[in-house]
């Protein structure tokens, strides 16, 4: 195993705190989720802060990421290309998202983790469904998400498998190893996934892969709709969204547009 250093890892290890359930956190928190000295926290914390890549809350003494991740993040999505790979996608979330009247949706992977780079909202609807962009999804509750489960290799699918809390969202959510085994032979059988009811109650989802030609997935391509207008259109839904999964990936083979996963 190559040599770590233990400064670098750990300052690693305290950014991997945050996520959407906790946006703020104090040294106290960082200090008893990594079971590290608060002074040591501290100091790598201050470090963090004097750099961008934290900013302190003064009103109560809390930390949260900083600006410098926006900063980054434009670089990423300019240098990786995806802003083209989006461009590329959107006649094809227009016309689902008005045939179906359903919001529509791209994800790429991108170092081992699914997040959306696009969406599209119905031009006229009783709903509206909020996703937040460049976010890992959930593995086994959302439709891209068992999508990406479903083209890893063995070895990299027994390790995913391996790390997964299985989260319960709904009491929907597949909750173990097995259950979700099943899913991802049923949705290799019919080419696409679906998810129901899995993260929202009454919402659901249809993903169609992106492939590259050696099977390797590059992105997914999905509907979300409540949940009983998704099962009536299910089959339609579905042919759509694995045609222009297919059309998207020749699209990004022939050199129309360069994508880095």
């Amino acid at each position: 195993m190559e040599k770590r250093i233990q400064s670098i890892q750990r300052a690693i290890n305290i950014l991997n705190c945050y996520n959407e359930e906790y946006p703020n956190l104090s040294l106290s928190q960082i200090s008893e989720q990594l079971d590290l000295n608060i002074n040591t926290v501290r100091g790598i914390v201050n470090t963090l802060e004097a750099n961008g890549l934290l900013t302190h809350n003064a009103s109560d003494n809390t930390y949260s990421l900083g600006l410098y991740f926006v900063l980054k993040s434009n670089l990423i999505y300019e240098t990786r290309h995806l802003e083209s790979f989006a461009e590329i996608t959107t006649p094809y979330l227009q016309e689902i998202s008005t045939k179906y009247s359903t919001f529509s949706s791209v994800q790429v992977v991108s170092q081992s983790n699914i997040f959306m780079i696009k969406t599209m909202q119905p031009p006229s609807s009783y709903y509206r469904i909020m996703a937040q962009l460049y976010s890992s999804l959930p593995y086994h509750c959302t439709s891209s998400g068992k999508l990406y489960l479903q083209y890893l290799s063995k070895d990299n699918l027994k390790s995913a498998l391996a790390n997964m809390n299985f989260e319960q969202y709904t009491p929907n959510t597949i909750s173990n190893r097995e259950e979700l085994m099943d899913e991802l032979q049923k949705q290799k059988e019919r080419l696409y996934s679906l998810e129901k009811d899995e993260r929202t109650i009454g919402i659901s989802s249809i993903a169609a892969p992106i492939l590259h030609s050696n099977r390797r997935l590059i992105g997914t391509i999905s509907v979300t709709a409540p949940t009983q207008s998704i099962l009536d259109q299910q089959e339609d839904i579905a042919r759509d969204l694995i045609h222009a999964g297919k059309d998207i990936a020749m699209k990004v083979l022939d050199g129309s547009i360069a994508v880095t996963v």
